[in-house]
């Protein structure tokens, strides 16, 4: 299942900004950081590189889970770098990936 999704390109960096919102009950973080960047990047999630080499997948999804957030009353985010992409997952069910449409070192 996709998130609700909206896209903007900067008109002066080539910036590729999407900013997705999920229902946090029905797809994992980390599942949707994969969604986003294959999207992000027009390419398959299978050509990625696998998250956890670069980011413990279950630790987003503990961090971002909405009912621990709610507990503390507060709005958790986690933001790294991922295949040449910026991104930040929150607890509110926001995914953003920024990519400034460069190859990167792979």
């Amino acid at each position: 299942m996709s998130g609700e999704e909206s896209s903007a390109d900067t008109d002066d960096t080539e910036e590729i900004v999407e900013v997705r919102r999920y229902d946090w009950t029905s797809v994992a973080p980390s599942i949707a950081v994969a969604e986003v960047i294959s999207d992000v990047k027009n390419s398959d999630a299978n050509e990625l590189a696998p998250l956890y080499e670069h980011i413990d997948p279950e630790a987003i999804d503990q961090i971002i889970d909405p009912e621990i957030a709610s507990r503390f009353d507060t709005l958790n985010r986690v933001s790294f770098t991922y295949d040449d992409c910026r991104v930040t997952v929150r607890s509110n069910g926001e995914v953003t990936a920024r990519w400034d449409g460069s190859p990167g070192d792979e």
